[in-house]
């Protein structure tokens, strides 16, 4: 039996890991428990009406709707199955990332994984991590979760083809079948998100060429086979998914756009502006930080002639730093520091754990502290961890930084590793236990925040609020919405029922509001949003307009869903395209409004010629 000291150190030295498990536990089941809860008419539902009629989606950058449809036509349209599957995907990504991440440390840097312990402190902080991109979007299996997925897996996959040891044949079989889902993965983001998928190709490649310890030959062998992998992966989707013709014509008529004019760089300039102003705010923020932080760095480096004192003032000095970094949450506030404006403190942690690491590594450099021979590799690894979320970002037409949180694993990965290192230099065990549980809690509150008390874009506010029982497309899923987006749902549907829509009919929803069409059965001509916001759309929309067949233009029910000077500017263009608004129409819905944009909402059947 053990001695109630003894006992109680073990039971306190498990308490960081148990709140890790604890936190990781308590998002999944966060998500679960609001996984019926609530709709957004604008990108979640746009998403749907991709999956579910794809040959109204005249986009081809990007196929994931292609994907996601098959994948929704398995699960019966079923929203809520559909909603767990991006669950499954997301969490997928990133333990197959886990796995190789593991085998690489196992191999080159084995002192940072030092016990079973220490491997679920890195999985969990980096499984909470993953759920970040629900509290800036809808929980679709929209392209950024599907290029995530490829982003972390891919990598994963990648990593444990760095770790595997040379051999004297020209292939191994370990090293292949890593590569080649390597190949696949890459291949399939590319029909994704092309602009992702390149600079993972590229850097995904370089990082194996530089980091293998594997022969010359055997990295020209290795990379002639993932060239063919990626060769069979565009085999295999232009004749499961999608012809070779249609698919180019998309990307000879997107590359011509991105031609014309100032885009490519003026997006590049964009990125960079953004960029600069994160770092502007990290500088803002962890300015007292800074203040405390250096002084005590001087200081302990000061004292290496005396280890006994340096390691008293280098713990005090944690303390301190930890504490900062706690007022820090509380003076940015709940909503700022972990909300959607959560990556500056993020990034600023990150940073602030590669000076601690560094400068410990230069103050303790006499006491022995073993260094493995392939560290360099790890170093180029973690460039690479570094780097990854805004490979993951780049083509967003979004703030890159906040497109970040789809692909984050990377990052806490690499403060779990820097925090180790921490450990490892000052043969400790207690910096990096409450350095994770600190981030543990801010991620989980930034998630809490964003996906049960702000869910995106959806109309009734808190997932809590979204309490009555409303079906929702067809076949019907359904979900708990607000009794006002309830109310809005079935007003509607039966005011479309009594005057002859028929699931499959066309609604053509004018101003922003795709999710409506999905929410009735219905379909979308031509293309799955019309009015996404700006006034360049109005132009826009005219053109999709005079690509529908004039007979099935005539015979959608037209829902108007706006202000009036946005309505008044995009008359003529209706009339322009043969439809003679209102005379050829009946309203058939009381006065109402929108309960997503609080908007006046109309439904107008079309009348049939006399």
């Amino acid at each position: 039996m053990q001695r109630p000291l003894p006992f109680l150190q073990a039971c306190v030295g498990r308490l960081p890991g148990l709140l890790l498990g604890a936190v990781t536990l308590g998002a999944a089941g966060l998500f679960l428990a609001g996984i019926s809860a609530g709709f957004d008419f604008t990108d979640e539902g746009s998403y749907y009406l991709s999956f579910v009629h794809p040959e109204n989606v005249s986009d081809n950058q990007t196929s994931y709707f292609i994907f996601g449809g098959k994948l929704f036509a398995l699960l019966d349209h079923n929203v809520v199955a559909l909603r767990f599957c991006t669950l499954v995907v997301t969490l997928g990504g990133t333990l197959i990332f886990l796995r190789g991440g593991r085998r690489f440390l196992e191999r080159f840097a084995p002192e940072l994984l030092p016990d079973r312990e220490r491997r679920w402190m890195v999985a969990t902080i980096a499984v909470v991590g993953s759920f970040l991109g629900y509290a800036i979007s809808p929980p679709a299996l929209s392209y950024n979760f599907q290029n995530a997925f490829c982003l972390l897996a891919a990598s994963g996959l990648l990593l444990g083809a760095c770790a595997q040891p040379g051999t004297d044949g020209m292939v191994d079989r370990a090293t292949l079948f890593a590569l080649a889902g390597f190949g696949a993965l890459v291949g399939l983001d590319f029909f994704v998100k092309f602009s992702s998928s390149v600079p993972l190709a590229v850097g995904g490649g370089l990082l194996f060429l530089i980091v293998s310890p594997k022969g010359p030959g055997q990295k020209v062998a290795l990379g002639a086979l993932l060239l063919l992998c990626l060769a069979a992966v565009a085999l295999a989707y232009f004749v499961f998914f999608q012809g070779f013709t249609h698919w180019w014509a998309g990307i000879v008529s997107t590359a011509y756009a991105l031609s014309q004019g100032s885009y490519p760089l003026g997006v590049v300039r964009r990125y960079g502006t953004e960029i600069i102003g994160l770092g502007s705010t990290i500088r803002h923020d962890f300015a007292p930080v800074g203040v405390v932080a250096v002084p005590l760095v001087l200081i302990v480096a000061a004292l290496r002639a005396a280890p006994k004192w340096q390691a008293r003032v280098a713990a005090l000095a944690g303390l301190g730093l930890l504490g900062q970094l706690i007022w820090l949450v509380a003076e940015l506030g709940y909503a700022s520091a972990i909300g959607q404006a959560g990556l500056p403190f993020f990034l600023g942690c990150l940073i602030l754990l590669v000076v601690l690491a560094t400068a410990s590594r230069l103050a303790v450099r006499t006491t022995g502290a073993d260094v493995a021979p392939g560290r360099w590799r790890v170093w180029l690894a973690g460039t690479y961890l570094f780097a990854l979320p805004y490979v993951g970002s780049f083509g967003t037409s979004n703030n890159i930084n906040t497109n970040c949180a789809y692909q984050l694993a990377p990052w806490f990965v690499l403060a779990a590793l820097l925090l180790a290192e921490i450990d490892h230099v000052w043969r400790t065990a207690w910096p990096s236990r409450l350095g994770l549980v600190l981030l543990a809690f801010v991620t989980a509150g930034q998630f809490y925040n964003g996906y049960w008390l702000q869910p995106y874009r959806v109309a009734g506010g808190a997932r809590p609020n979204q309490n009555v029982t409303t079906p929702i497309g067809v076949p019907a899923t359904n979900l708990r919405l607000s009794p006002e987006t309830h109310d809005f749902i079935v007003n509607t549907r039966s005011a479309l029922v009594e005057h002859g829509f028929k699931p499959g009919d066309d609604l053509l929803v004018l101003f922003d509001l795709p999710g409506f069409v999905f929410a009735m059965g219905g379909v979308s001509p031509g293309y799955p949003w019309y009015f996404a916001g700006d006034r360049n759309s109005l132009a826009l929309d005219r053109m999709r307009l005079e690509f529908i067949a004039p007979a099935r233009r005539k015979r959608a029910f037209i829902v108007r869903n706006a202000l009036d000077q946005d309505w008044n500017d995009f008359l003529p263009d209706l009339r322009a395209v043969g439809l003679n608004f209102p005379t050829d129409y009946q309203l058939i819905t009381p006065p109402m409004k929108s309960p997503f944009t609080q908007v006046p909402f109309e439904i107008w059947a079309p009348v049939a010629p006399k």
